[in-house]
């Protein structure tokens, strides 16, 4: 009898599989990962077992927050991505995806705005200058995401315009703004769409295409 499968059992297996697959492309074994998530001093000098680990590889144990930050550390991987919380595996992998899907927007709206007579007078990146740190992070965590920081600065633009139309009068759009017009704009389409889909007279009904293929 196939045993029936819960949603904490689909998550145990996903967090096990991701588990796996980064300790596999870093080249750890199972006893090695242990070996130096032991060293770790987070670990507190907690002796760890291969058994536990592959009961956890395997989706027959949960990961908990605490064994899944100090993989994370040894292995150089989100903690949230072994967790299931993430799809990225890494912080750079994520800004790299924001910073593509923020240009793909950029450039649909510079095309809708020269489409509809406006002119493009000036456009520019303006870097991110923040860093993200919270309290959990150590001096070592620090000092990777500046240096991460001040070497990804040029994959990771904010991009905003200056435009101008027949009357003269110019304005300036920041990159918050763009993005508004680009939600309002994918708000209409869908609205529109739906609206299609909504109407009945597309469709025909089951008795109509029995008698078609009568015909």
């Amino acid at each position: 009898m196939k045993q029936k499968v819960t949603h904490k059992d689909d998550k145990m297996l996903l967090c096990g599989k991701r588990v796996k697959e980064c300790r596999e492309k870093c080249g750890y074994t199972q006893a090695k990962l242990i070996e130096e998530i032991e060293k770790l001093p987070e670990n507190n000098g907690k002796i760890r077992n291969d058994k536990h680990l592959s009961a956890v590889e395997r989706g027959e144990r949960s990961l908990s927050i605490e064994y899944a930050k100090l993989i994370s550390k040894v292995l150089r991987v989100s903690e949230n991505y072994l967790l299931g919380y993430s799809e990225y595996k890494t912080e750079s992998e994520m800004y790299r995806e924001r910073s593509n899907l923020e240009f793909d927007r950029y450039r649909l709206i510079k095309n809708i705005v020269k489409s509809m007579g406006y002119v493009q007078e000036y456009a520019s990146q303006i870097k991110y200058k923040k860093i993200y740190i919270s309290s959990d992070d150590s001096c070592e965590t620090i000092q990777k995401k500046v240096d991460f920081a001040q070497k990804s600065l040029a994959v990771m633009p904010e991009y905003d315009m200056t435009i101008s139309d027949q009357h003269g009068r110019t304005i300036h759009i920041t990159s918050n703004e763009i993005e508004r017009i680009y939600k309002d704009i994918e708000f209409l389409i869908k609205s529109r769409i739906e609206r299609e889909f909504d109407d009945v007279t597309r469709y025909k009904y089951i008795g109509d295409m029995q008698d078609s293929e009568n015909e």
